[in-house]
Formats: structure tokens, C-alpha cells, sequence
């Protein structure tokens, strides 16, 4: 997996990064580091523990602000969420799931969201997404998956219990602090090259590396 290229691609898409000591750099983070990497004494795994720190900083940085936005906010009537869909192994395509995590993202229910495809996993693949969800009203964890199971194009790539409004394939939680991190990559060790296999695999497939809409970084 050619590390350098992933972290470049990375960097491109995250124009929100700020590194970690960026009052000390006189030029573009990205510019600096496509620098580096043109240099021959930078191997592939040097540029997988620079890739990983990052992502890292990246992940601890966006916990601490949405810890202050819920700390600071005097209106947000619910606790932000982090809601997992398991998408059906038969019948899922990208397509198809990408254009449900878009169609979830314009609910106007949803205040802020931010969401991720992934696909690699310990025990072989499930196509999933991840998200963290701030609901713009009150409403009760049944009402949640309600509308979550209304988002068009979902029962065609998830599956349905048969007995219930929603399925058991959507599943809520209040969202905790290690979700925000969870959500963006940081990880356990045994997890992160998954990690970065779903980067591969996003990239190969042209999938976004994540969906958000009014999601403050």
C-alpha cells in the first residue's frame, strides 16, 4: 500500500486539517509534505507513521471542539448520536448506499451529521456506515430509526426485520467521546490497517471519505 500517496490524498480532501504545529511552518502543510516524500530516504513506512499521527491529531482535535460545541450550547435538545448502518451483503452496491448516507444527510431533522463508508473489517467485509448525528429537534430513539428507515433508497440495501417500522440492521447509540475518534479512523492498533484498507477502497471506488453537512471542524 503506497502510504505517501494515501496521506497526500488524505491532506487534499481534508482541507479543515490543521497540524500540529502549524505556527511553525512557513508554507503549506501539503506542499511541505509532498516535499518530503519526493526525498528517497523517506520510505514507505516512515510516511505510514507520519500518515497515522495526522489522523490522529485530526481525530483528537475535532473530539475536543464538538466537546466545547456541547459544552457551549445553550439550544441542542439532544444529545449528538452515533448511529451504525449495516448495509445487506446480498444486496447492497455503492451506488445504491452512498445515495442513502446523502439522503439521510439532507433531512432537515438532522442539524449536523458527519458519516463514513466503510467496507474492511477483523473478520472479513461488511459494507457500513458510521455516523454522528445532532438532531435539529427532540425526538425519541423510536422516532430516530423511523426516520432514519424513510431515507430513500434504504430498504433496498438494508435489511427489514419483517415485524417492526425499522430494521435491526440501523442501530443507535448516544454518541461517546471516543466515538467522535472512532468515526474518524483513530482506532485500536489491530484495527488501523482496515483503516487504511477503506482508504484504499474508497479511493479506488471514488467514494468520498466522508459525508457531513454543517459539521463545525
Amino acid at each position: 500500500m503506497d502510504y505517501k500517496s494515501l496521506h497526500l490524498k488524505w491532506l487534499n480532501k481534508t482541507p479543515s486539517f490543521v497540524p500540529k504545529f502549524a505556527n511553525q511552518f512557513s508554507e503549506p502543510y501539503y506542499e511541505i509534505i509532498s516535499e518530503l516524500y519526493r526525498r528517497p530516504f523517506i520510505t514507505n513506512d516512515i510516511a505510514r507513521q507520519f500518515f497515522a499521527a495526522d489522523m490522529r491529531w485530526h481525530s483528537a482535535s475535532d473530539a475536543h471542539i464538538l466537546q466545547l460545541q456541547k459544552i457551549n450550547s445553550k439550544g441542542t435538545p439532544m444529545s449528538p448520536l452515533f448511529i451504525t448502518i449495516g448495509f445487506n451483503h446480498q444486496t447492497w452496491n455503492i451506488p445504491g448506499c452512498v445515495k442513502v448516507i446523502q439522503n439521510i444527510i439532507q433531512f432537515e431533522w438532522i442539524a449536523s451529521i458527519y458519516a463514513v463508508f466503510e467496507y474492511h473489517r477483523q473478520n472479513g467485509v461488511h459494507p457500513h456506515a458510521h455516523m454522528i448525528i445532532i438532531p435539529a429537534i427532540s425526538l425519541s430513539k423510536s422516532k430516530v430509526l423511523e426516520k432514519l428507515w424513510a431515507a430513500g433508497g434504504i430498504k433496498k440495501v438494508v435489511l427489514n426485520n419483517n415485524y417492526n417500522q425499522c430494521s435491526t440492521f440501523v442501530d443507535y447509540k448516544i454518541a461517546e467521546d471516543y466515538h467522535y475518534k472512532y468515526i474518524k479512523g483513530e482506532k485500536q492498533e489491530s484495527k488501523m490497517p482496515f483503516v487504511l484498507k477503506d482508504i484504499q477502497w474508497r479511493k479506488e471506488n471514488n467514494i468520498d471519505d466522508f459525508f457531513s453537512k454543517n459539521y463545525n471542524l
